[in-house]
Protein backbone atom coordinates (compact mmCIF):
# COMPACT_ATOMS: atom_id res chain seq x y z
CA UNK A 1 0.00 0.00 0.00
CA UNK A 2 0.89 3.96 -0.59
CA UNK A 3 1.83 6.40 1.85
CA UNK A 4 -2.26 6.91 2.78
CA UNK A 5 -2.10 4.44 5.34
CA UNK A 6 0.04 3.96 8.60
CA UNK A 7 0.34 0.47 10.06
CA UNK A 8 1.40 0.50 13.93
CA UNK A 9 2.09 -2.35 15.97
CA UNK A 10 0.40 -2.89 19.52
CA UNK A 11 0.71 -4.82 22.43
CA UNK A 12 -2.54 -6.27 23.71
CA UNK A 13 -2.78 -6.00 27.73
CA UNK A 14 -5.58 -7.32 29.89
CA UNK A 15 -6.88 -3.62 30.75
CA UNK A 16 -5.16 -1.84 27.78
CA UNK A 17 -3.51 -1.40 24.22
CA UNK A 18 -0.12 -0.10 24.48
CA UNK A 19 1.65 1.22 21.02
CA UNK A 20 4.88 -0.52 20.75
CA UNK A 21 7.53 2.10 20.83
CA UNK A 22 10.99 1.28 19.14
CA UNK A 23 12.89 0.79 22.94
CA UNK A 24 10.51 -1.95 23.46
CA UNK A 25 11.13 -3.51 20.54
CA UNK A 26 14.57 -3.00 20.83
CA UNK A 27 14.63 -4.46 24.56
CA UNK A 28 12.19 -7.40 22.57
CA UNK A 29 15.05 -7.82 19.69
CA UNK A 30 12.71 -7.24 17.16
CA UNK A 31 13.60 -4.79 14.26
CA UNK A 32 9.75 -2.49 13.10
CA UNK A 33 9.75 -3.99 9.88
CA UNK A 34 9.64 -7.71 11.75
CA UNK A 35 7.49 -6.16 14.55
CA UNK A 36 4.19 -4.45 12.04
CA UNK A 37 5.27 -8.11 9.84
CA UNK A 38 4.11 -10.22 13.27
CA UNK A 39 1.77 -7.93 13.91
CA UNK A 40 -0.12 -8.15 10.74
CA UNK A 41 0.37 -11.52 10.47
CA UNK A 42 -1.48 -11.83 13.94
CA UNK A 43 -4.25 -9.92 12.96
CA UNK A 44 -5.14 -11.04 9.43
CA UNK A 45 -4.83 -15.13 11.98
CA UNK A 46 -6.70 -13.86 14.26
CA UNK A 47 -8.98 -11.11 13.32
CA UNK A 48 -9.68 -10.80 9.56
CA UNK A 49 -10.34 -14.30 8.82
CA UNK A 50 -13.44 -14.38 11.36
CA UNK A 51 -15.15 -11.20 9.77
CA UNK A 52 -18.48 -11.21 9.23
CA UNK A 53 -18.44 -10.14 5.72
CA UNK A 54 -22.04 -9.84 3.89
CA UNK A 55 -23.61 -7.10 1.42
CA UNK A 56 -25.16 -3.83 2.03
CA UNK A 57 -27.28 -2.35 -0.36
CA UNK A 58 -27.15 1.42 -1.12
CA UNK A 59 -29.73 3.88 -2.12
CA UNK A 60 -28.45 4.13 -5.74
CA UNK A 61 -28.89 0.09 -5.89
CA UNK A 62 -25.71 -0.89 -5.70
CA UNK A 63 -24.48 -3.35 -2.76
CA UNK A 64 -21.42 -2.87 -0.73
CA UNK A 65 -19.74 -5.89 0.81
CA UNK A 66 -19.49 -4.57 4.64
CA UNK A 67 -17.09 -6.77 6.37
CA UNK A 68 -16.71 -5.40 10.09
CA UNK A 69 -16.60 -6.97 13.98
CA UNK A 70 -18.20 -4.76 16.39
CA UNK A 71 -15.68 -3.64 18.91
CA UNK A 72 -12.96 -4.96 17.11
CA UNK A 73 -10.74 -1.97 16.63
CA UNK A 74 -8.23 -3.91 14.66
CA UNK A 75 -10.62 -4.63 11.19
CA UNK A 76 -8.79 -1.40 9.34
CA UNK A 77 -5.59 -3.23 9.20
CA UNK A 78 -7.80 -5.16 6.66
CA UNK A 79 -6.98 -2.59 4.15
CA UNK A 80 -3.95 -4.47 3.34
CA UNK A 81 -6.26 -7.46 2.27
CA UNK A 82 -9.18 -6.18 0.47
CA UNK A 83 -9.03 -8.56 -2.73
CA UNK A 84 -8.92 -11.61 0.31
CA UNK A 85 -12.01 -9.80 1.72
CA UNK A 86 -14.00 -9.53 -1.27
CA UNK A 87 -13.43 -12.89 -1.75
CA UNK A 88 -13.75 -12.35 -6.23
CA UNK A 89 -11.61 -11.67 -8.63
CA UNK A 90 -10.54 -8.18 -8.60
CA UNK A 91 -9.57 -7.28 -12.08
CA UNK A 92 -10.75 -3.34 -11.71
CA UNK A 93 -9.66 -3.01 -7.93
CA UNK A 94 -12.53 -2.24 -5.66
CA UNK A 95 -13.46 1.10 -4.25
CA UNK A 96 -13.19 0.99 -0.57
CA UNK A 97 -13.76 3.08 2.97
CA UNK A 98 -13.02 2.17 6.37
CA UNK A 99 -15.36 4.78 8.33
CA UNK A 100 -14.96 2.77 11.67
CA UNK A 101 -11.88 0.89 12.92
CA UNK A 102 -14.17 -1.92 13.68
CA UNK A 103 -16.03 -1.72 9.68
CA UNK A 104 -14.44 -1.60 6.40
CA UNK A 105 -16.71 -1.20 3.09
CA UNK A 106 -15.83 -2.80 0.18
CA UNK A 107 -17.33 -2.45 -3.83
CA UNK A 108 -15.80 -4.20 -6.44
CA UNK A 109 -15.18 -2.19 -9.55
CA UNK A 110 -16.96 -4.41 -12.53
CA UNK A 111 -17.14 -1.72 -15.11
CA UNK A 112 -17.57 2.67 -15.73
CA UNK A 113 -20.87 2.14 -14.00
CA UNK A 114 -19.21 0.88 -10.69
CA UNK A 115 -17.95 4.14 -10.92
CA UNK A 116 -21.35 6.07 -10.30
CA UNK A 117 -21.87 4.33 -7.35
CA UNK A 118 -19.36 6.68 -5.63
CA UNK A 119 -22.08 9.49 -4.32
CA UNK A 120 -24.07 6.92 -3.04
CA UNK A 121 -21.11 5.31 -1.26
CA UNK A 122 -19.63 8.61 0.10
CA UNK A 123 -22.97 9.42 1.47
CA UNK A 124 -23.42 5.85 3.61
CA UNK A 125 -18.84 6.48 4.70
CA UNK A 126 -20.10 9.51 5.98
CA UNK A 127 -22.75 8.32 7.99
CA UNK A 128 -21.11 6.05 9.45
CA UNK A 129 -18.13 8.13 10.20
CA UNK A 130 -20.13 10.12 12.02
CA UNK A 131 -21.98 7.86 13.95
CA UNK A 132 -19.40 6.09 15.02
CA UNK A 133 -17.84 5.25 18.57
CA UNK A 134 -14.30 4.26 16.65
CA UNK A 135 -14.35 7.08 13.39
CA UNK A 136 -11.20 6.16 11.60
CA UNK A 137 -11.83 8.24 7.81
CA UNK A 138 -14.48 9.43 5.78
CA UNK A 139 -12.45 8.97 2.89
CA UNK A 140 -12.57 6.31 -0.24
CA UNK A 141 -10.23 4.60 -2.16
CA UNK A 142 -9.80 2.41 -5.01
CA UNK A 143 -7.38 -0.28 -4.72
CA UNK A 144 -5.64 -1.39 -7.94
CA UNK A 145 -2.96 -3.80 -7.79
CA UNK A 146 -1.18 -3.42 -5.06
CA UNK A 147 -1.91 0.18 -4.30
CA UNK A 148 -5.15 2.47 -3.02
CA UNK A 149 -5.70 6.09 -3.90
CA UNK A 150 -8.16 8.52 -2.68
CA UNK A 151 -11.55 8.54 -4.90
CA UNK A 152 -14.32 11.64 -4.38
CA UNK A 153 -16.88 13.73 -6.15
CA UNK A 154 -16.95 17.17 -6.61
CA UNK A 155 -20.32 19.78 -7.66
CA UNK A 156 -20.00 19.93 -10.88
CA UNK A 157 -21.79 22.99 -13.42
CA UNK A 158 -24.75 21.04 -13.65
CA UNK A 159 -25.46 20.45 -10.13
CA UNK A 160 -24.48 16.84 -10.39
CA UNK A 161 -21.28 15.08 -9.24
CA UNK A 162 -18.40 14.79 -10.77
CA UNK A 163 -15.92 11.94 -10.03
CA UNK A 164 -12.36 13.13 -8.76
CA UNK A 165 -9.71 10.68 -9.31
CA UNK A 166 -5.90 10.63 -8.62
CA UNK A 167 -4.04 10.99 -11.39
CA UNK A 168 -2.94 7.32 -10.69
CA UNK A 169 -6.16 5.71 -11.93
CA UNK A 170 -6.86 8.17 -14.75
CA UNK A 171 -5.75 5.50 -17.15
CA UNK A 172 -7.86 2.87 -15.41
CA UNK A 173 -10.23 4.89 -15.53
CA UNK A 174 -10.33 5.45 -19.22
CA UNK A 175 -10.12 1.74 -20.39
CA UNK A 176 -13.67 1.68 -17.95
CA UNK A 177 -15.13 4.67 -19.67
CA UNK A 178 -13.84 3.16 -23.30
Amino acid sequence: MNSAFDLVAVEDRESSVQLLQQADLDAMGISAEGALRMALDQTISEVLVHLDVRPHPLPNGESVLLAGADGVPYVSAGVTSIPQLAGVDLPYGALFAVPRHSVILILPVRSWASLGAVPALADFVEAQYRGASDPCSAQIYWFTGDDAFPVGTEPDESGGDRLVLAPELQSLADRLHG
